[in-house]
């Protein structure tokens, strides 16, 4: 449990999840915001391009180009999030852990502060897919010349059509999260 030294495993998660969402998710805060603005800078710097791009300029045949780039970006970032994940988790819960071990608290207020300091930030993961749902309804909206009730209407179907098509490939690979020893100091409570 003590080295720190990185060993490549995979995530599905981080990987098939919008990888920003998932590490924000886990209080990786640093992570998070290296998945969410690395991607945006990479495409501008590889494509040579400072102004944001519309989808209707993207698929004119002069720039096919830029669509297989933006593909190749985030392909690169799903395969960097889902390679990198469990690293970052795993630092994130030795520090946690050694951080509640210098305090010398009694058990129960040690369980307490391995929740506050760990665990998992479903608020602000909400608040974050919920302004990402709704910037892509003003995009679809704008740029797809539709109702704004038929634009909601398609991303929110869109999103849960990914959402099951991800469980479903979770399900059928049969990638369960292995159980874990809850009396063990080094787990996080939340991981039980």
């Amino acid at each position: 449990f003590e080295e720190a030294s990185f060993v490549p495993t995979w995530n599905w998660s981080a990987a098939i999840a919008f990888p920003p969402a998932w590490f924000l998710y886990r209080k990786l805060y640093l992570p998070f915001a290296f998945f969410f603005l690395l991607p945006g800078i990479a495409f501008r710097v590889l494509t040579g391009t400072d102004k944001p791009l519309t989808m209707a300029a993207m698929q004119l045949p002069e720039n096919e180009w830029l669509l297989m780039m933006n593909a190749a970006v985030f392909v690169s970032t799903m395969l960097a999030s889902g390679g990198t994940a469990n690293w970052f988790l795993y630092r994130r819960a030795r520090a946690a852990n050694r951080l509640v071990v210098q305090q010398q608290l009694p058990r129960a207020e040690e369980e307490l502060l391995l929740r506050r300091v760990g665990g998992v930030n479903t608020l602000a993961t909400s608040l974050f897919v919920a302004l990402l749902l709704n910037a892509l309804v003003r995009r679809v909206a704008r740029y797809a010349h539709v109702p704004r009730g038929v634009a909601i209407f398609v991303v929110y179907v869109a999103f849960l059509v990914a959402l099951f098509a991800a469980l479903g490939v979770v399900i059928a690979l049969g990638l369960r999260p292995t159980p874990v020893d809850s009396a063990a100091t080094a787990c996080l409570s939340t991981d039980a």
